[in-house]
């Protein structure tokens, strides 16, 4: 047993393999981490939390991480993470976004209504239901209308202390 570490029997393993687990969450808050997030942890297939804030990482945060399609919530908040904000977050399950307390820039998710020469990034964001990205860098224009359309489950949106 890990500590920080979850895991559960997985129901669809190989047959010929006994008592196959999978890591369904990583929690290290404050466990003095630094250094560059793992690209490694986007091979957690199954990975459904992702909690490493308050450790001293930095650099940005790895597409292989935004590609986790099993990730409901993922918190970096208080790392000192630099870089742009991915656009696309692939899991359909993810409520919880928290990158409060970073130097994260580039722009805020393109929302339907935003820009009519890109597509919209916010559409893999339909389950969102907190976004916490207070005290960063981030840039665009938010339009409330389009906002609750593009992330209709919304509840809590902290966008503070950014540059818009």
């Amino acid at each position: 047993e890990w500590s920080g570490i979850t895991c559960r029997v997985d129901t669809n393993a190989d047959s010929d393999v006994a008592d196959s687990a999978v890591v369904t969450g990583v929690n290290v808050t404050q466990s003095g981490f630094s250094g560059t997030i793992p690209t490694e942890l986007g091979l957690l297939t199954n990975l459904e939390e992702l909690t490493l804030g308050n450790n001293m990482l930095q650099g940005s945060i790895p597409q292989e991480v935004a590609n986790l399609k099993k990730l409901r919530m993922l918190d970096l908040t208080k790392c000192f993470l630099t870089g742009t904000l991915p656009q696309r977050f692939e899991s359909p399950y993810l409520t919880r976004l928290l990158l409060a307390d970073n130097a994260i820039s580039g722009r805020f998710f393109r929302c339907e209504e935003d820009d009519d020469e890109n597509e919209s990034t916010a559409g893999t964001l339909q389950s969102l239901k907190e976004i916490r990205m207070e005290n960063n860098l981030l840039t665009g224009t938010l339009h409330g209308p389009s906002i609750s359309k593009s992330m209709p489950h919304i509840e809590i949106l902290s966008l503070s202390d950014n540059d818009f």
